[in-house]
């Protein structure tokens, strides 16, 4: 099916997290700073940036003459909150479960994954901009670390999950998540669906966000932008141009 014309998805980069001092734990192979927020509207495949070292290292038995399976928990980075939306998450290009969870009022919610362990699970945590200090409570005890809660950045904490037998190399997770454009005039706010967002309702609110260009919203004609919204709805960016495209300050 081809994607409608008017459909997608906005991503931006915004500036980089400072990077905190990892504490010297389990040895692992692999592990990465947080370098780059993503940020933007729409729906999209987001790779982990380690917040810290793997920690709370285990080992399963498995079997007579076999290295041990080894089992570790950490925690990554993945785009701007608060989020709407968890879907698919992939483990080295694998598609492995498809979470399908939209947030209504709660900060964080929990998951079972049975593919990456008997025992694994991901907390995901929305990154909303008035996130508690307890979002981290279980990562600081875990880690020896002060962790801050990373409001307004999306994180997900994956909790024993299995590396292989013999091997403490970290997993390649990448997650879908998505986030919505807020209201604009009587346009509700446009959802995450598979094509992405309303143009405009992204261009809009990237222009007035505090993490994009931070201009008041007072500067633009709401009721007008509003209007392009619904007409965009209809008719598709292909069918619109010229004065049709513009919005009025």
């Amino acid at each position: 099916q081809p994607l409608p014309p008017h459909r997608m998805s906005f991503l931006v980069k915004t500036p980089k997290i400072p990077q905190s001092t990892a504490q010297d734990g389990s040895p692992v192979s692999t592990y990465r700073e947080a370098e780059t927020v993503p940020g933007g509207y729409g729906r999209e495949r987001f790779v982990s940036h380690w917040l810290c070292q793997p920690y709370d290292h285990k080992t399963r038995p498995m079997g007579s003459n076999q290295a041990d399976m080894e089992i570790f928990s950490f925690a990554g980075g993945y785009r701007e909150g608060p989020i709407d939306f968890v879907g698919k998450v992939w483990r080295d290009g694998k598609l492995i479960t498809n979470l399908d969870f939209t947030f209504a009022a709660e900060e964080s919610q929990e998951f079972a994954i049975p593919a990456l362990g008997p025992a694994a699970k991901a907390i995901v945590h929305r990154g909303t901009v008035d996130a508690p200090l307890s979002v981290v409570a279980n990562l600081n005890a875990k880690t020896g670390q002060n962790h801050p809660p990373y409001r307004r950045h999306a994180w997900i904490e994956w909790i024993d999950v299995d590396l292989g037998q013999g091997t403490t190399a970290l997993p390649d997770l990448q997650v879908e998540m998505g986030k919505k454009t807020p209201a604009i005039g009587t346009f509700a706010a446009s959802g995450f669906g598979q094509w992405g967002v309303n143009a405009f309702a992204a261009i809009h609110a990237w222009l007035t966000s505090e993490t994009g260009f931070g201009i008041d919203p007072a500067y633009f004609d709401a009721a007008d932008w509003a209007a392009q919204c619904d007409a965009l709805e209809t008719t598709g960016v292909a069918d619109r141009t010229g004065i049709d495209t513009f919005c009025n300050p």
